[in-house]
C-alpha cells in the first residue's frame, strides 16, 4: 500500500476515497445488502485510519470514516493490521467486529488492546509477553477471548 507502491499518500487518499464513495453509490443503486460480496485490505493502516489522520484539517465527516461505518451495507468487509492499536481512530476501532492482538510493544498499546479483547486489566502483561505467533482473538458475540497459534509463514 502506501509507502512501497504508492509513495504519495494524501494523493492516494484522495483515490480512496473516491473509491469509497463509488462504493456507497453502488450500494445504493443496487440497494443496501449485508450479504459478503468483497473485502478492502489495509496493510499498515495507520497511514489511513489513525486518530491524527481522520481528523487533520477535516470540518466534515471523511470518505474514509463514511466507508468504515457503512461499508457493511454494500457487502464490503474491511481487514487492517497496524503496529500500533492506540494510534487507531476510535472510528475504526468502535467498527471492528474480530479482533486479533499478537504481542504488544508498548503499555498503551496492550492496555487497549485488552480492553478491546475483553480481557481483564491484569492481563495486560501477558499481551506484552506473547511469543511469536501467539495472539488473543475475539469476535463479536462471544462471551471472551481465544489464545490462538498461527503458524509462521515460510516463503
Amino acid at each position: 500500500m502506501p509507502g512501497a507502491n504508492f509513495p504519495d499518500e494524501p494523493i492516494f487518499r484522495l483515490l480512496l476515497g473516491f473509491d469509497f464513495t463509488r462504493l456507497l453509490f453502488k450500494a445504493q443503486e443496487e440497494g443496501h445488502t449485508t450479504d459478503f460480496r468483497q473485502a478492502y485490505v489495509f496493510d499498515e493502516a495507520s497511514i489511513l485510519f489513525s486518530a491524527e489522520l481522520m481528523t487533520r484539517g477535516v470540518a466534515h465527516i471523511s470518505a474514509a470514516k463514511r466507508f468504515i461505518t457503512m461499508c457493511r451495507f454494500a457487502g464490503t468487509g474491511f481487514i487492517m493490521d497496524l503496529q500500533n492499536v492506540c494510534q487507531l481512530d476510535p472510528f475504526a476501532s468502535q467498527n471492528c467486529d474480530s479482533f486479533a492482538a499478537f504481542r504488544c510493544a508498548s503499555l498503551e498499546d496492550a492496555k487497549m488492546a485488552a480492553q478491546m479483547l475483553g480481557l481483564e486489566p491484569t492481563q495486560t502483561e501477558d499481551l506484552m509477553r506473547l511469543p511469536t505467533g501467539v495472539a488473543y482473538f475475539r469476535e463479536v458475540g462471544w462471551e471472551r477471548p481465544v489464545k490462538i497459534q498461527v503458524p509462521l509463514f515460510q516463503p
